[in-house]
C-alpha cells in the first residue's frame, strides 16, 4: 500500500431524503490523485503507440507538423519507455513494433519518420487497432498503455462504424490500454474520436490549426509523466431500491449490487469530480441510507492506492426537508455537467439535420437546472439553443463539443 493517500470526498446536495416518499439527490464524488513520491527519473514507464493518419489530406503543412509532434515523442521519453510507431492511408504500416528508446531505436525512428509521406485514404479502424495491438504485445501491469490516434479526416475504408469501434475502445481500456484522440482541421467525425477517447479512458483533442499539433502532443505527455494514480475505479454499494444516474459520459457498469465506474488516471495533485443522480425509495420505518464508496487504483511503483468512505442520508418528513438548504454551490458544479452531457447529445443530433429535436433536448435539460447556473451560463445556453436550430457551421460545431467535452470531465488538467 502507497504511503500517499489516494483522496476521496462524497458530499450530496443535501443530507435529508423523504420517508414518504422516492427522493432524488445530487452526489459528489472527488478525487485527488496523490503527490508524486519520486523524482521525475522514477515515474511510471510508458508502453505507447503512436499512430499516425498519412492520407492524402495530409499533405502539406499537417504532416509536416505530425512529423515534429512524433519526434518530440521520440526525443523526450525515457530508455525504459517503449515507443510503436503506425502509419496509415488505406493501408496500415508499422514502422516499428514497441520497443525501449535505445540510443538505436531513437535513431531508427527519427528516420523512420522523416520519411512517411501522404497517400490514399482514410484506414482510421485498422490503424487504430494495430496501434492497439503493438501496445498489447509489449504491455505490463507497470506501464502506463496507451495509443495516442491522430487523424483529419473520416475513416472511410475498413473498419468504419463508430458503435463497433466505441466498444472496441471500451473494451481495450477494461484490458488496461487507454486511447487518446487527436482531431486535425474540420474533416474529421468529432463524435466518433469523442467517444473512442471517452470509453477508452483518454483525451480528446480538436486541433483548429496544424501549427498547434506539437503542443498539444507536449500536453498529453506533460500529463502522462505526471500521473500517480492509473487504472481508477470508483465502486459503490447500491443499496435494496436505489437507482444511481451517472453523469459525464464515464465507463461504468453494474453487477452484484454494485455500480463500478471506470476513471481512468490523474496526474499528481489533481482532482477529478464524478456527478451522480441517487433516487432513494421511501421508508417509513428507517432512520438513515447508507451509500458506501470504494476507490482503487495503482501508483507509480504499480502498489495498491485504495480509498473508502460513505454518505449518509437521514430521512425526514417533507417539512423538515424543506426548512433544510441545498447545497447551492454544489448543484451549479452539476448543472455544468449535466448541460455539457445534454449538448452532446444535442450536436450529435444537428449535426444530422434534427435540428428542432437538439434544440429541445437542451432546453429541457436547461429548465430543469433551473437556478442552479448563473445568468452568463443561462444566456450563453440560450445562444448555443438558438444556433443549433438555425444550422452550426462546422467549426462551430467541433469547438462546441470539444468545450463541452472538457465541461463534462471537470479535469483541472485541461487548464494547464
Amino acid at each position: 500500500m502507497s504511503m500517499s493517500p489516494l483522496h476521496l470526498h462524497v458530499e450530496g446536495d443535501q443530507a435529508l431524503i423523504d420517508r414518504a416518499a422516492p427522493t432524488q439527490r445530487v452526489v459528489e464524488v472527488v478525487l485527488k490523485a496523490p503527490e508524486s513520491l519520486n523524482n521525475a527519473q522514477q515515474r511510471t514507464p510508458l508502453n505507447l503507440a503512436l499512430v499516425l493518419d498519412r492520407s492524402g489530406s495530409m499533405h502539406g503543412e499537417k504532416l509536416d507538423y505530425v512529423k515534429r509532434a512524433a519526434a518530440f515523442l521520440v526525443e523526450v521519453l525515457q530508455p525504459e519507455d517503449q515507443l510503436a510507431l503506425v502509419v496509415y492511408d488505406d493501408k496500415v504500416n508499422v514502422l516499428s513494433p514497441g520497443r525501449p528508446l535505445t540510443p538505436a531505436q531513437r535513431q531508427y525512428l527519427m528516420a523512420a519518420i522523416r520519411h512517411v509521406e501522404s497517400g490514399g485514404s482514410t484506414n482510421l479502424g485498422g490503424g487504430w487497432l494495430t496501434g492497439c495491438e503493438m501496445v498489447a504485445q509489449a504491455a505490463t501491469q507497470a506501464h502506463l498503455n496507451r495509443v495516442l490516434l491522430l487523424t483529419d479526416g473520416l475513416a472511410n475504408v475498413g473498419l468504419v462504424d463508430p458503435e463497433e469501434l466505441a466498444h472496441h475502445a471500451r473494451e481495450l481500456a477494461q484490458r488496461g490500454i487507454s486511447t487518446s484522440t487527436f482531431g486535425v482541421g474540420l474533416d474529421f467525425n468529432e463524435h466518433l474520436l469523442e467517444r473512442m477517447a471517452t470509453e477508452g479512458d483518454g483525451n480528446f483533442h480538436f486541433i483548429e490549426a496544424p501549427q498547434d499539433i506539437p503542443h498539444l502532443f507536449a500536453r498529453e505527455f506533460k500529463e502522462m509523466v505526471k500521473i500517480t494514480a492509473r487504472e481508477i475505479e470508483l465502486t459503490l454499494e447500491i443499496p435494496n431500491g436505489v437507482e444511481i444516474k451517472v453523469y459525464g459520459g464515464w465507463r461504468h457498469s453494474r453487477e452484484d449490487g454494485r455500480l463500478r465506474l471506470a476513471v481512468g488516471s490523474l496526474a499528481a495533485g489533481r482532482t477529478q469530480e464524478i456527478y451522480l443522480e441517487v433516487t432513494t425509495p421511501p421508508a417509513a420505518g428507517a432512520t438513515d441510507l447508507r451509500l458506501a464508496f470504494l476507490a482503487r487504483a495503482r501508483d507509480e511503483a504499480n502498489g495498491l492506492l485504495e480509498s473508502r468512505t460513505d454518505l449518509r442520508l437521514t430521512y425526514a418528513s417533507r417539512e423538515e426537508i424543506a426548512a433544510e438548504p441545498r447545497n447551492q454551490a454544489l448543484l451549479a458544479r452539476f448543472a455544468k455537467v449535466a448541460l455539457a452531457d445534454a449538448s452532446l447529445e444535442a450536436l450529435r443530433l444537428e449535426r444530422e439535420g434534427r435540428r428542432r429535436e437538439a434544440g429541445s433536448v437542451l432546453l429541457n435539460r436547461l429548465n430543469q437546472v433551473g437556478d442552479a447556473v448563473d445568468s452568463q451560463t443561462r444566456a450563453e445556453y440560450e445562444r448555443f439553443i438558438q444556433r443549433a436550430e438555425e444550422g452550426l457551421e462546422e467549426d462551430e460545431r467541433k469547438r462546441a463539443l470539444h468545450q463541452r467535452h472538457v465541461e463534462r470531465r471537470r479535469r483541472e488538467d485541461w487548464n494547464d
